[in-house]
């Protein structure tokens, strides 16, 4: 989930904020659902929180072992699809960080069509798309919005309109890059206008902590005020949230955080699910 993106932004010298848009009618709903992403350590049953199930599959899960080079059909079609059509997922993700989107954009429309036509061969109705490859992951053009940024991001942006018509839902990561709320808003609004050009579905991903690319607050968790606003402009304008996490270093090792139930981010987090989700919110003990 991190770790294409940091690759990027060190290539790059830092590529990654602002128009403002309306959010279409059917973004402003109530309810959306908030589902559940997160890899802690020590996690402990969220049933009865506010939270809705999505399925993301791995690098590891998706490639089998096999070299990364390519897609790995044999192990797409005879054991990814055959999850799918077992588990019947609303939504799954896939998560695929090793190839550029628009340079390798064949590999990515191969993967996706092999796994959607296997699953819907056999009368499979989950949702599929790619987590972080559309729009492309740019903080800096919707932040700063100087118009050469925004012209070479939108130009991007719409070569990727072609990937886009395999998947069926957006997935786009808006992970903060810094610990600036208002950086992080136009960031959050530019790329989910970016992402509406594709007609689908926008479930943008958020992640409580700091990204660890920034080396002086990566890894830190964010403000319980901080990540309401993350929740709730996701909420105003996009079609749902995915939360991930988490992320710690120990040892000079990273690894999974070990789950907290008194964090600040999880006290918001439960009280916004309960009131604007649509995953059943009763006996929650998280």
């Amino acid at each position: 989930m991190r770790s294409r993106f940091a690759a990027v932004l060190a290539a790059a010298g830092i590529v990654l904020g602002s128009l403002v848009a309306m959010a279409p009618a059917d973004a402003v709903a109530k309810d959306k659902p908030i589902y559940d992403g997160f890899r802690y350590y020590k996690k402990p049953s969220l049933k009865g929180c506010g939270l809705s199930t999505i399925k993301i599959f791995y690098e590891g899960e998706l490639f089998g072992g096999a070299s990364k080079s390519k897609p790995n059909v044999k192990q797409l079609k005879n054991v990814i699809v055959p999850q799918i059509l077992k588990k019947k997922w609303d939504y799954v993700v896939i998560d695929i960080e090793q190839w550029d989107p628009v340079k390798e954009m064949d590999k990515l429309i191969l993967a996706m069509k092999t796994i959607r036509d296997g699953v819907r061969a056999k009368g499979g109705k989950s949702k599929l798309g790619y987590y972080m490859m559309l729009p492309e992951k740019n903080w800096y053009a919707p932040v700063q919005n100087s118009s050469s940024r925004m012209k070479s991001w939108k130009k991007n942006n719409d070569k990727l309109a072609r990937l886009a018509k395999e998947v069926d839902v957006i997935f786009p990561s808006l992970y903060a890059m810094f610990d600036s709320k208002s950086d992080w808003v136009k960031y959050a609004k530019g790329t989910i206008k970016e992402a509406r050009q594709y007609g689908k579905p926008v479930i943008p991903f958020i992640w409580p902590q700091i990204h660890d690319w920034n080396k002086d607050d990566g890894q830190k968790y964010m403000s319980a005020s901080f990540w309401k606003t993350q929740l709730q402009t996701i909420h105003d304008n996009a079609d749902g949230t995915v939360i991930w996490g988490s992320m710690t270093t120990k040892k000079g090792k990273r690894g999974w955080d070990t789950w907290k139930s008194g964090m600040p981010w999880w006290q918001v987090t439960k009280d916004f699910a309960k009131a604007n989700g649509t995953g059943k919110f009763s006996g929650c003990k998280a």
